[in-house]
């Protein structure tokens, strides 16, 4: 099995498990109509700010202001993890079926 193949299964199981978690904050009483940005905020401030600091001085600067505030921050918690379980699903399903090889199988003398 190549790496990628793994990359790829290792992806959806990150999906499912994002999936699983939204369901269980849901049917535990979760605010999941809080901005993502706010819960991650009360949960863990040092992570956030260490995501910020990693994406602005290493990636691209204006990456976490133009996009990752707006589009994840501060969209509802249901919201971000649905768009990362469909993002996480759909490219670990890709990477996946691209190392996906057919092999010809030989003809059984019973069949």
């Amino acid at each position: 099995m190549t790496a990628a193949r793994v990359f790829g299964r290792l992806l959806i199981v990150i999906a499912v498990v994002i999936l699983l978690g939204a369901l269980v904050i849901w049917l535990l009483g979760g605010d999941v109509t809080a901005p993502t940005g706010a819960l991650w905020f009360e949960a863990d401030v040092g992570s956030l700010n260490l995501s910020q600091s990693i994406v602005q001085r290493y990636l691209y600067t204006p990456l976490w202001d133009d996009f990752i505030v707006p589009q994840f921050l501060l969209r509802p918690l249901w919201e971000t993890l649905i768009i990362l379980f469909i993002f996480f699903l759909v490219t670990g399903g890709l990477i996946a079926a691209a190392t996906h090889r057919h092999v010809r199988r030989r003809p059984s003398r019973f069949s």
